[in-house]
């Protein structure tokens, strides 16, 4: 009689943990972004982002286009770009705001990065600045992964791109600079879904 007793209990107590254990694991996907290569331009514009402290700085609209290893990806990045930071190297501009978008046919990521501990985080790097085009370009951003959208909804991770590229258009104005470029990047990282 004790032993009908405690058997259902003592099953139901294990099946509940191996239920509550495999749900746990189910609600964490990780995914990797590997081999990411994309191309596409940019321009700057007059509009400011952001409320940068420096009076030498521009912002940059980049769209582009490419492939990884979660499928066919197209997106847009609006940067903040600031000459107060730590980049060396040539003339250089470092990242001091950008947001971004990456869209799936599953769903987007956002992006998001800013200027760190990393003197050359964001370093945009002119070959022969301020000259008349061409000038190559260089640039390395980290970026958090910070949400999405469908199967990518509560996303979190990292994502590093690496840019090289053309300015192909560079006309110096006592306001700002009018720049219009194209580019190439390659790109890896991770994110997980909640």
């Amino acid at each position: 009689m004790l032993f009908k007793k405690i058997v259902p209990t003592h099953f139901g107590l294990a099946i509940a943990g191996l239920i509550l254990l495999t749900s746990n694991t189910a609600l964490a996907k990780e995914f990797k972004i590997k081999k990411g290569h994309s191309s596409g331009s940019s321009v700057t514009s007059f509009f400011k982002f952001e409320d940068i402290p420096s009076a030498d700085n521009r912002s940059a609209l980049s769209t582009f286009q490419g492939k990884d290893s979660l499928g066919d990806v197209h997106g847009q990045i609006v940067a903040d770009y600031d000459t107060v930071g730590g980049c060396s190297g040539g003339a250089a501009f470092q990242v001091f705001i950008a947001k971004g978008v990456l869209s799936y046919k599953k769903g987007q990521l956002h992006l998001e990065a800013s200027q760190g501990s990393d003197p050359n985080q964001g370093c945009l790097v002119f070959d022969n600045y301020p000259a008349l085009e061409p000038a190559s370009t260089q640039l390395i951003v980290k970026y958090d992964i910070v949400g999405g959208t469908g199967d990518y909804e509560g996303a979190t991770g990292e994502l590093t791109v690496e840019s090289s590229g053309v300015l192909l258009h560079n006309y110096l104005s006592p306001g700002n600079d009018n720049q219009f470029g194209s580019f190439e990047s390659t790109y890896e990282g991770w994110f997980e879904v909640d």
